[in-house]
């Protein structure tokens, strides 16, 4: 047992924020916890990791157990490089490797002093407990797998990016390797591939997990158990998102049967008891039915599902069933539209959903916004069918006024519209009261969000374009929003990165990744089938001689050339380990044999150097991937 909590109670002022908390985290948990906004996720994480003091209850945590979690403001020391930022991990035996090659330089100045001999064997003891030969080559594939395969290891943390940021203390977490490793809202920043290769790692990672997010898809790939946090309690499920969702559902069910159950019955023996009480015959048969009452335990209420917007589209025309044709057009930035992504070509009918996707920065805002003239193409043809209207969501709420209120904003679209119609259609996505008075400025990206949402739902186009919807939602939100573009009878165009979203709703995917942008006529599990068949077919089959060479056969040769280098490599490295580690135990074991000793250590300071560049020639073949 790595964790218990028994009782937990966390207030914050007058607010009881957590309260009878029980639950516990083997060596071996793979726990996911959801909730509302606002419900104490984020609490919960900081008193198993011991930065939050709580009312009552007791913690247990073992003795030995480390514990790792992402930090909101990264934990990054920003200038270091990224390199040495990631090495820090390792400070304890990267020191204890320098004092081996401080004393292999001593053990041959002087090999009569045996206590030399001793201490390099405790200090590589530790080493190779530690893993020390493979550190580098560890930090390298994290980092590739985070994103990090093309930069430049030397650049200074301060130069990154929030996001960058964000993935590199991920990166960092996962090379310290904790007992228990917390994970708060990591997905955030990742792209597909970035996402692909975490969850890969965390179903093979050695210690336990504990995961905070949003992303349902991500959950059902890492989490064996869930922790559903609502009104200040926890609630255990076992499975993944999917499965607690099924479990959640015939759970109330039960709960709501048993309750209007026991209902029914408490108020049959309280209409006994007011018909006999007076009764001297049956006043005996009441006073025992007040006993039972007194001594039955009492199902509480099954809570109401907490307020979720009211999502509801609908399109006043019908429109044609052609809704948009797309001949030869690339995607393209700024005034001199620089090319960012070839050029693509595609069709969609009447009722169809389509997700773009890609990694971030690859240039899909720009591409749907080119599609619908927010900005101009470079080349090509756009055409919108019979009677087509367009509705576009922005995830940065740029079409609003910052200075305008709420209320303001939206008399202003709908000048029309009575106040009580302006409150009710606010109310459905609940910007309620005297919030509706607020500034747009001061919002929080959530409620901007919500006002995009009621101004589409107010608009009844036939063609709704959404960049990124669901990124200020919570859980139950995002789902309403699915279910509600389900039953829409128009056309959806949307930009997403989450995957469990765009499984739910694409039949179309458009991918932009690498500079070019594929259309995929089928929906998301069948992309991600053809995609990593893709990945996996690199090497070409035979090939006939001709005049002209196939780029993509080209390339082909270049990728199964390098990969029999990165093979090369690694075969050379394994043997100069095994080589240097029999030298190793030489000096370790014959610490008298002076005259072998100056001959080893001069051996191992090539054999070394030869492992760094080898390992060199490794890390840049690695880049080119």
């Amino acid at each position: 047992m790595l964790i218990s909590l028994t009782d937990i109670k966390v207030m914050f002022g007058e607010k009881t924020v957590l309260k009878d908390i029980t639950a516990s985290v083997t060596e071996d948990s793979r726990i996911g916890v959801v909730g509302v906004n606002g419900a104490g996720k984020t609490t919960l994480l900081n008193v198993i990791a011991g930065e939050q003091e709580t009312e009552e209850g007791n913690l247990y945590v073992s003795s030995t157990a480390e514990i790792g979690s992402l930090k909101q403001n990264s934990g990054l020391e920003s200038g270091n490089s990224i390199m040495d930022e990631m090495r820090s991990v390792f400070a304890e035996v990267l020191s204890a490797e320098k004092k081996m090659r401080e004393l292999e330089h001593a053990i041959s100045a002087d090999p009569d002093d045996a206590s030399l001999g001793r201490e390099y064997s405790r200090l590589q003891a530790f080493y190779e407990s530690r893993n020390g030969y493979n550190i580098d080559v560890e930090i390298k594939k994290v980092l590739s797998g985070m994103g990090f395969a093309s930069r430049d290891l030397s650049g200074k943390i301060n130069l990154l990016s929030g996001g960058e940021k964000t993935r590199l203390a991920i990166a960092k977490l996962l090379l310290a390797s904790p007992d228990l490793l917390i994970l708060d809202e990591p997905t955030n920043h990742l792209d597909f591939a970035t996402l692909r290769w975490l969850e890969d790692y965390l179903a093979s990672y050695k210690g336990a997990v504990i995961i905070v997010s949003h992303d349902r898809y991500f959950l059902d790939r890492t989490v064996s158990a869930m922790w559903e946090i609502e009104g200040g309690t926890l609630t255990e499920y076992a499975g993944n998102y999917s499965q607690y969702k099924i479990l959640k559902s015939q759970r109330m069910s039960a709960l709501e049967k048993e309750y209007e159950k026991q209902q029914r019955s408490i108020e049959k023996m309280e209409d006994y008891i007011r018909k006999n009480m007076a009764r001297a015959s049956t006043s005996s048969s009441a006073k025992s039915r007040v006993k039972q009452l007194e001594h039955m335990e009492i199902i509480e209420k099954p809570r109401k599902t907490v307020s979720i917007p009211s999502f509801s589209f609908k399109a006043e025309r019908r429109g044609g069933n052609d809704v948009l044709s797309v001949t030869d057009v690339p995607v393209c930035v700024g005034s001199g539209q620089k090319l960012i992504s070839e050029a693509v070509s595609f069709e969609l009918k009447r009722g169809s959903r389509t997700a773009v996707i890609g990694e971030n920065g690859s240039g899909k805002t720009t591409f749907i916004k080119t599609l619908i003239g927010m900005i101009p193409n470079a080349a090509g043809e756009i055409k919108f069918g019979r009677d087509i209207t367009v509705g576009y969501y922005d995830q940065e709420a740029a079409i609003f006024d910052p200075k305008k209120t709420v209320f303001g904003e939206m008399s202003d679209r709908y000048p029309l519209k009575r106040e009580f119609e302006i409150r009710s259609l606010l109310g459905r996505v609940l910007i309620k009261g005297e919030d509706v008075f607020t500034e747009i400025g001061s919002l929080s990206g959530g409620e901007k969000a919500k006002i995009g949402f009621a101004i589409l739902m107010e608009e009844g186009a036939n063609l709704l374009v959404l960049d990124e919807p669901t990124n200020h939602l919570d859980l139950q939100s995002r789902e309403k929003l699915e279910q509600a573009l389900k039953e829409y009878d128009g056309t959806v165009i949307f930009v997403s990165h989450d995957r469990y979203f765009i499984r739910a709703l694409a039949d179309h995917v458009i991918e932009i990744s690498c500079g070019r942008t594929r259309f995929f006529p089928f929906g998301f599990d069948e992309y991600e089938e053809k995609v990593s068949s893709e990945e996996k077919d690199v090497l070409p089959e035979a090939e006939k001689p001709g005049p002209k060479v196939n780029p993509q056969k080209q390339r082909r040769r270049e990728t199964a050339k390098k990969r029999e280098a990165l093979s090369r490599c690694t075969k050379r490295m394994d043997e100069l380990d095994s080589e240097i580690k029999d030298l190793r135990e030489k000096i370790k074991e014959n610490p008298s044999d002076y005259s072998g000793l100056s001959e080893w250590c001069s051996d191992l300071e090539k054999k070394e150097s030869e492992y760094e560049t080898v390992m060199t020639e490794w890390m840049e073949l690695s880049d080119e991937e």
